[in-house]
């Protein structure tokens, strides 16, 4: 079995690269060790012998190490221990390695890799191999058990053999269990993808999701729907069986579509079962989602359209009222006791009228004048006459195949859609609707005769449908988006029990603890805010008073330009391929870019990388980028194929970014010492495909379409990002991204502009401890809303008060459930982002929610009190919002590269994968610009130049003046890095 390259174990097994810096610390002794000295042994032995303990306290490895690697650490140590020793590096013995590390372990706290060592090691094993997908994602998992048990790394030969054999176990477990469950007619059907000649051409558009909502695509993902629900009921009990994690299934999932068929062929005839079984479980609870949304978008679509259409012929009309309104005057004239026109009988009138103006006419000019909200109306019906054939056939197709949950008590709706189905199924059309239903609209669901307009009834009850969806009062089954709020908690029985895993402090609290010390804060500031506005110390927040009205001014302070510092203008041009590349040595991320199946390395892994990222990010795609570069289209095609992996990019871009976090600069970047204040905000993002995301928006995007980039930046670093479509709400994304990041960043506080707010993010953060700090649009006019201005005595006498008490009773005996929402939005079994969705679109009345409404606005009442209380804090929130637009700046630039016309990704995953390509070069431009501001920091600090350090603090790293993103890009030099440290040089002298 495969694990690691030939270079991955040499790097593992080399001593490891210290510098010249670093020596006195790594080769000094300890009391301890220099008692065990090997003083009646040769000076070489000694001489090894810190040596070898230098490195084995820095890799508790036993090493072969090449004698050219080690002689300038072997003269450090015999200089400065031996130093009148002539004593000159050759290798030891067998014999004297032996003794030199016997006489190691003798004096450090790792235990040696023995037979005891091994069979912890394996049972550690053993347990954990059901959660891994790859053998090295293993092999990673026991190298981290050996260092965190002070344990000695054995030979890469031992490690190898126990991965196999304990991969090799797993994997016959897991095969056994899907022969025994999967009934022998569900193999058949399976099998049949892979000879069946008609069968393969359902196996080959199964496994690739719609693209968009187009009629095409709709209809392969309804075939789709009946294929895979010939087979569900045998596969989804399967899936708890194989005891998996989701993780886990989500990777065979993948790996089923991105193998041929010829590769599922040699493979066993279990595993291909295996690898469609969970394709088939994500794929068809997927695909549920995906109709619900298909079937909202087609009644927005339609409703729109026939907006429009309504619109457009009101604006026809209009257009001709002026010449009408003349002929009109003509015909009222008629009527005047002035007229000269003496009309014998109203017959006579009517004729005149008629040779005046048409019948159409004169209607259209009837209803202008008397201006009827009705006409509009009935255009908008007369156009859903013309959608006939789109209800029946899109709309009608979907409803039949969704099972729907209703949470409304009376179910009318729920009823009406049951006798539609029967109706449908028996005469083709709608018959009958309930009137409850249709108050507004029935005059134009029935014609003169009061007969029902079928076409018209059954959409109207397709729009009732589309809005109960949308906002989450009607369900389905079997859906990740859509299933019941119930279903996506944990039980109550778990709640206390998974608590304890809850990696946050405040929800563990006692309730009544932590709500006499939040009212108290409130207390606290509600007396303390009057005063300070009254002393004159707060002059930022001014009370104005006019007659009985009350109005506040909070004054905020703008950030400046936060990109492309005139500091960066100093520094010649370096080519991004080897920014690239200088960040991927020094960061080490390229580790965590492997082959999808565990492959070996190709010849130049490192250009076709970078070339790779470089067309990815920057929107080209690797066939523009063949012609940028040394290598082929199909060479740099295949290369993305095998190696540019969603998870795999996710790392590289989580190492760089902790990489930034090492150095002393980024500490710099905080408010307070030690405190991580981060911002979440979106961006619009162009995309030349329709995927499923991608919306169309005038206001965004002109003529074009896109979706946006919901991206978590900490101190400048992009940390974590989530690409949503148009019409999703930021703030269902704030826990999410918070939640996921992956980083060795720890995050404490968080702001958004007022799109990041909603009814509990305030609530689940604080409970998760986290501080929210949203920047609102219209702060004054929310803190108005909140508190109330109590009048004193005095001229300048006033309290503050909140508008509506907190009701600490309601939180108290809602707790419980408080502590389901937060230990299930903890779990990783749905999506945070689904969860934090639901729980917005709840209604205002659900009972369960009422507590951690309240709990909400408490921390909201306490943040608005501190917000406007500290002039200094909320222009540190404006500020940390800079960064993140400062980020977003990069990416509009790396657009422009590509001409603006955005992701050329035909489907979800593929934009995915080029965004986080973009991600991962934003990062290591950050990376290289943060080195340079780190090596001037470092020498402020030895001149003891405050005023300096303080201006490198507000300097951004999000710079890219310096750096030659165009044109051709030049591989074949990438090792010839630019040295950092001479470019800080260069701005010193400046």
């Amino acid at each position: 079995m495969y694990i690691l390259s030939e270079e991955q174990i040499s790097e593992l097994y080399s001593p490891p690269i210290i510098n010249e810096d670093s020596r006195d610390i790594v080769f000094t002794l300890t009391d301890k060790e220099e008692e065990q000295l090997l003083h009646r042994e040769s000076d070489l032995l000694q001489i090894y012998y810190i040596l070898f303990l230098g490195y084995f306290k820095e890799k508790a490895v036993q090493l072969k190490p090449d004698l050219k690697v080690l002689k300038s650490d072997f003269d450090y140590v015999r200089k400065r221990y031996l130093p009148s020793s002539g004593c000159k590096i050759t290798p030891l013995t067998a014999n004297q390695k032996y003794k030199v590390y016997k006489k190691i372990f003798s004096v450090v706290d790792t235990k040696k890799f023995d037979a005891e060592q091994e069979d912890r090691l394996t049972v550690f094993a053993n347990n954990i191999v059901n959660k891994q997908s790859l053998p090295i994602e293993l092999f990673d998992e026991l190298l981290d058990w050996l260092r965190i048990n002070s344990t000695e790394i054995p030979s890469y030969n031992k490690l190898q053999a126990l991965v196999t054999t304990v991969f090799n176990t797993e994997k016959e477990r897991v095969l056994g269990i899907v022969n025994n469950a999967l009934s022998s007619k569900v193999q058949g059907i399976f099998k049949r993808f892979l000879v069946d000649a008609e069968q393969k051409q359902v196996f080959k558009y199964i496994r690739y999701e719609g693209r968009d909502f187009s009629k095409a695509e709709l209809n392969k993902e309804l075939e789709v729907f009946d294929t895979l629900s010939k087979v569900v009921q045998d596969v989804f009990p399967l899936i708890p069986k194989l005891n998996i994690p989701a993780v886990r299934i989500k990777y065979y999932a993948e790996l089923f579509c991105e193998l041929s068929i010829s590769q599922h062929k040699k493979r066993q005839e279990a595993e291909f079962n295996l690898y469609l079984a969970c394709f088939i479980y994500y794929r068809y609870k997927s695909l549920i989602d995906y109709l619900a949304d298909a079937f909202t978008y087609h009644v927005d679509m339609i409703e729109k359209e026939a907006r429009d259409s309504a619109n457009e012929k009101i604006l026809k009309i209009k257009s001709s009222m002026d010449d009408l309104m003349v002929e009109g005057a003509k015909i009222l004239s008629f009527f005047s006791s002035d007229s000269d026109n003496k009309f014998k009988s109203f017959a006579q009138a009517k004729k005149s009228a008629g040779d005046i103006l048409s019948e159409d006419s004169l209607n259209n000019l009837i209803r202008h004048m008397s201006r009827s909200r009705l006409e509009k109306d009935l255009y908008f019906w007369e156009y859903i006459d013309k959608c006939k054939g789109r209800v029946s056939g899109i709309l009608r197709s979907i409803l039949f195949r969704l099972n729907f949950i209703d949470t409304a008590e009376s179910g009318l709706l729920f009823r009406q859609i049951e006798i539609l189905k029967s109706e449908i199924e028996e005469f083709g059309h709608a018959q009958t609707i309930d009137k409850r239903l249709s108050k507004k609209t029935n005059e134009y669901l029935h014609d003169e005769e009061d007969k029902l307009i079928s076409n018209r009834a059954e959409y109207h009850l397709y729009s009732l449908v589309s809005q109960r969806l949308f906002e989450r009062h009607w369900l389905l089954r079997d859906s990740i988006r859509y299933q019941p709020k119930e279903e996506m908690l944990v039980a109550e029985d778990e709640v206390e029990t998974l608590l304890e895993d809850v990696n946050a402090e405040t929800i563990k609290r006692d309730p009544v603890d932590l709500l006499d010390e939040k009212i108290g804060t409130l207390d606290e500031l509600l007396t303390i805010i009057p005063q300070r506005v009254q002393s004159k110390e707060n002059e930022s927040l001014i009370l104005e008073r006019n007659g009985g009205e009350h109005s506040w001014t909070i004054k905020t302070v703008k950030g400046g330009k936060a990109v492309n510092h005139k500091t960066f203008d100093l520094l010649s041009k370096t080519d991004i391929s080897r920014v690239i590349y200088k960040a991927a040595v020094d960061t080490g991320f390229l580790d965590d870019v492997r082959h999808r199946t565990g492959g070996k390395r190709p010849e130049f892994f490192e250009e076709k990388l970078i070339a790779c990222l470089i067309a990815n990010a920057t929107r080209q795609g690797v066939y523009k980028m063949a012609d940028l570069c040394e290598f082929s289209h199909d060479t740099l095609l295949r290369f993305q194929q095998n190696y540019l992996t969603l998870d795999s990019l996710r790392k590289a871009c989580d190492t760089v970014s902790n990489s930034i976090s090492k150095l002393e600069i980024f500490s710099h970047y905080n408010y307070r010492e030690g405190f991580v204040h981060a911002s979440l905000d979106g961006q619009k993002l162009h995309s030349r495909k329709n995927t499923k995301r991608v919306r169309f928006s005038s206001k965004n995007f002109g003529k074009g379409k896109g979706l946006y980039a919901h991206t978590l930046t900490a101190n400048n670093v992009p940390i974590n990002v989530s690409l949503n479509a148009l019409n999703t709400h930021e703030s269902h994304n704030v826990f999410d991204l918070l939640y996921n990041n992956t980083t060795e960043i720890n995050i404490n506080a968080a702001s958004t502009d007022t799109h990041g707010v909603n009814r509990f993010n305030f609530a689940l953060l604080d409970l998760s401890d986290w501080e929210f700090n949203p920047r609102y649009a219209k702060t004054k006019r929310v803190f108005a809303s909140m508190f109330e201005v109590v009048e004193g005595k005095g001229e300048n006498d006033w309290s503050l008060k909140l508008a509506t008490p907190i009701n600490r009773k309601v939180i108290e005996d809602g707790w419980d459930y408080v502590k389901r929402v937060v230990v299930s939005i903890h779990q990783k079994t749905v999506s945070q982002k689904d969860l934090a969705a639901r729980l917005s679109q709840s209604s205002p009345s659900d009972k369960n929610l009422k507590a951690l409404r309240e709990y909400d606005r408490l921390i909201k009442a306490i943040y608005l009190l501190n917000y406007v209380n500290d002039g200094q804090f909320r222009q540190f929130i404006q500020t940390v919002l800079n960064r993140g637009e400062a980020y977003h700046q990069l990416q509009r630039y790396f657009e422009k590269i590509g001409d603006g016309g955005g992701f050329r990704g035909k489907s979800e995953k593929e934009i995915d994968m080029w965004y986080e390509c973009s991600r991962l070069m934003a990062n290591c431009i950050i990376y290289f610009n943060s080195v340079v501001l780190n090596y001037l920091l470092e020498n402020a600090k030895i001149r003891k130049d405050d005023k300096r350090i303080a201006t490198l603090a507000r300097i951004s790293p999000v710079a890219w003046v310096h750096i030659v993103l165009r044109g051709k890009y030049l591989l074949d030099g990438l090792r010839d890095t630019p040295d950092l440290q001479a470019l800080a040089e260069v701005i010193m002298a400046a």
